[in-house]
């Protein structure tokens, strides 16, 4: 590469709103379900994007986040390596968070989602 030459460089999503737009229609309702969930079900928790995924902190701790599939959206809980479910896929490690998939929301367990949610906002405000 000589001098002077440009180099084109992938823009990143940087805000929440560019995550949502970037987003296909058919996952818009469920990752608008899931960030309500989130927001409702968590008091306190901040909602920003880190590495593409809308990411919702704690006490400046990472707990959740939702990641788009071309298949569904995943709810990711990233200290819930204790976390227990039967919903619960994933091994609970940084490559592999235990995460719970939406399909769709007809079939989405809401009151397991909120429980698990709780479970993991209070291993950072005890801690």
């Amino acid at each position: 590469m000589g001098f002077g030459e440009i180099i084109m460089v992938k823009s990143k999503h940087r805000t929440v709103e560019e995550v949502l737009n970037a987003v296909d229609e058919d996952k818009k309702p469920l990752v608008k379900r899931l960030r309500e969930l989130v927001k409702g079900n968590v008091p306190k928790v901040v909602e920003s994007v880190r590495s593409e995924r809308i990411t919702y902190a704690l006490n400046d701790k990472d707990i959740a986040a939702l990641r788009v599939t071309k298949q569904h959206v995943d709810l990711l809980f990233l200290r819930g390596k204790s976390l227990s479910s039967t919903q619960l896929k994933g091994q609970g490690t940084i490559g592999d968070p235990k995460h719970l998939e939406v399909y769709n929301l007809k079939n989405f367990d809401d009151t397991e989602a909120k429980r698990l949610l709780k479970e993991e906002a209070a291993t950072v405000q005890t801690a």
